[in-house]
């Protein structure tokens, strides 16, 4: 039977199948075969013409968009925006981290000078070129070169770190030699590393006629004399603040320094180094860490009057017992373990507290803290705005200390860690919730209104739900998971000792 369908009539199953076409169906398709493929050539032969004449089409539509986007970008306000517009806008990708002063994307000034002709005649200005670090990939002396070059005769900031505590490559030598070429122009200078760093920028001298900042660890201990001294930075007449070993090598530096007018004062120091910072009584803002210090007083010791300090970090609270800071406002402590003062003398350390302190942070390790402790420090400050703890607490001490009755008129914020480890992380949330909640935060007596707390662990739905409703009565909670953001959000960067956090 033959298939209608199909244009040569033959049978579906012999079309669809594996069997042979029978002898009387040979002519019949040879025919179609022949005719098929003539006919398939011509419609080749059309699908050719057309896609000629669609390639056609297509280039002249490239073609045109290409004219339309050439002419279209001309009206662009990005050309109309002037140069010192534009020039503005870079220098927000030269800012530095608010939180880590000494970290500057220093490589982009070479991005934005290879991305078009405009930009790199913009780019190519020396206050773009003024950053100078050797810890980003590619940097050596040909780099240097370029940069001290396009930087013109503006101060410069320089970060330079050798790789290595011993002696320095031949390519750091001839680096630090080219910069000390260009000393008079240092600004802002943070250095580290090997023994040999320390020797050759001795040679500087007294070109330093612009340094206002400086700070370096040095990984090598230098004999504590007056002939071992850094005395190069003793004759910047406008240096103000200093930062010295602070991270990796926690050991006091001898340094001569015009302490006269230095208002920021960061550092490693000892007993028998104390002394050197009699002459500094124009600092603002200080920190001494003491974690490496033995904790016997030597005899001689003497007071030591800082008349201008307003905020203050220490790790040793014997410390406190010499200074008169008369209109000192922030004090953040860190109890280091190596400062004989394992056990906390809260007694001790309140009359030691200047009363004029209106924020106070306390890294204290002694676990026994409890909620008399808290409230008799926070007294013993009459006008107290902000109080931290940055060691967990249980949460019974939490909330009893919240609950106390107005440990401090003035009291507007509190940061406190809490110890999830007894009891699990959901039940220290139900407490600290249920307390909260049941606090009277209508009681125009009560300023306290922002509350920060360290839980390891994520807040549940219902617990945000419940922190939404205090925050419409006024009540500003917030929570960090990590300690790192807890201790970073409580005290600022220049206060922090990093080894001991």
């Amino acid at each position: 039977m033959l298939d209608s369908t199909s244009p040569t009539g033959l049978p579906e199953e012999v079309l669809n199948s594996n069997n042979p076409a029978l002898e009387c169906h040979v002519p019949t398709i040879n025919a179609f075969l022949l005719h098929a493929r003539a006919q398939k050539g011509h419609l080749e032969e059309r699908i050719a013409q057309l896609e000629s004449s669609l390639n056609e089409l297509y280039s002249e539509r490239d073609a045109l968009d290409s004219d339309i986007q050439r002419h279209a970008a001309t009206l662009s306000p990005l050309r109309r925006t002037p140069p010192e517009i534009i020039s503005h806008i870079f220098t927000f990708a030269l800012t530095p981290d608010e939180d880590e002063k000494w970290y500057f994307h220093e490589s982009a000034p070479w991005v934005l000078s290879a991305t078009c002709a405009r930009w790199r005649s913009i780019a190519l200005s020396p206050v773009f070129w003024t950053t100078i670090s050797n810890g980003v990939n590619n940097f050596g002396i040909s780099r240097l070169t370029t940069l001290l070059s396009r930087s013109g005769s503006l101060p410069l900031r320089i970060h330079f770190w050798t790789e290595d505590e011993g002696e320095m490559d031949e390519d750091e030598i001839r680096m630090v030699d080219l910069l000390a070429k260009h000393s008079a122009r240092w600004e802002h200078l943070r250095i580290g590393g090997a023994e040999e760093l320390y020797t050759r920028i001795q040679h500087v001298g007294h070109q330093l006629p612009m340094l206002r900042t400086l700070e370096f660890d040095l990984l090598f201990n230098i004999p504590p004399n007056p002939e071992s001294a850094l005395v190069i930075f003793n004759h910047a007449p406008r240096l103000d603040e200093v930062s010295s070993n602070m991270i990796f090598w926690p050991e006091p530096v001898p340094l001569a320094l015009p302490w006269h007018q230095l208002s920021k004062y960061r550092t490693a120091i000892d007993w028998a180094a104390l002394p050197s910072i009699n002459s500094a009584t124009n600092l603002v803002e200080c920190t001494l860490d003491m974690g490496h210090a033995s904790g016997v007083v030597p005899d001689n010791i003497q007071r030591f009057s800082f008349p201008r300090l307003l905020r203050l970090s220490v790790s040793c609270t014997t410390l406190l017992a010499y200074f008169d800071m008369p209109i000192l406002t922030e004090l953040y402590f860190h109890q280091c373990e190596e400062c004989n003062e394992d056990a906390f003398d809260v007694t001790a350390f309140s009359n030691v507290l200047p009363r004029t302190v209106q924020k106070l942070v306390l890294n204290i390790k002694d676990t026994n803290i409890a909620i008399l402790d808290l409230t008799s420090i926070v007294a013993a400050l009459p006008v107290i705005k902000y109080f931290g703890f940055m060691e967990d607490l249980s949460a019974d001490v939490v909330c009893d200390f919240l609950r106390s009755s107005s440990p401090a008129p003035a009291w507007e914020q509190v940061a406190l860690a809490i110890d999830t480890e007894n009891g699990g992380s959901v039940a220290v949330f139900r407490t600290l919730l249920e307390t909260l909640e049941t606090m009277d935060w209508e009681d125009a007596a009560r300023r306290l209104r922002t509350l920060r707390f360290h839980i390891n662990s994520t807040p549940s739905p219902n617990i945000m739900r419940r922190l939404a409703v205090l925050r419409e009565r006024g009540v500003d909670v917030r929570f960090d998971e990590t300690y790192t953001d807890f201790y970073r959000n409580s005290v600022p960067q220049f206060f922090r000792i990093e080894h001991d956090a």
